[in-house]
C-alpha cells in the first residue's frame, strides 16, 4: 500500500447556549394563527435574542412571522419559522451582527 498524499479533514462544531431571560408576554388569539399564542413586543423579543429590533422586524417580515399592527409578535409563529431548516443560516447571520464577542 502506498501513500497517495494528504487528506484534509474538516470538523464543524456547533454549540448551543442556554440563556434564560424573561419578557412580559400577553396570551391572546393571534389573528393570523387563529390559535392562542403568546404575543410579545418586538423590542422585548429583540432584547431576548440580543439583536436589534429592526433586524428582528425585517426577519419577521421576510419570513412570514405573524406581526400585529401594535408591534406585537406571535411567539408560536416565530419559533415555527426559526425551526425551519431554510431560515437557520439567516438566523445565525442576524445573531453574529449583534454580538461583538462572536467570531
Amino acid at each position: 500500500m502506498t501513500k497517495n498524499g494528504q487528506r484534509e479533514i474538516v470538523v464543524e462544531i456547533e454549540t448551543v447556549r442556554l440563556i434564560r431571560k424573561r419578557a412580559k408576554t400577553t396570551a391572546a388569539i393571534c389573528p393570523d394563527c387563529g390559535t392562542e399564542s403568546d404575543l410579545v413586543s418586538i423590542s422585548a423579543a429583540a432584547e431576548l435574542f440580543a439583536i436589534e429590533a429592526e433586524d428582528l422586524r425585517s426577519f419577521a417580515n421576510a419570513n412570514g412571522v405573524h406581526l400585529q399592527p401594535d408591534e406585537q409578535i406571535c411567539i408560536r409563529s416565530l419559533l415555527r419559522v426559526m425551526n425551519e431548516p431554510d431560515t437557520r443560516k439567516e438566523i445565525r447571520s442576524i445573531g453574529r451582527g449583534a454580538d461583538p464577542n462572536r467570531s
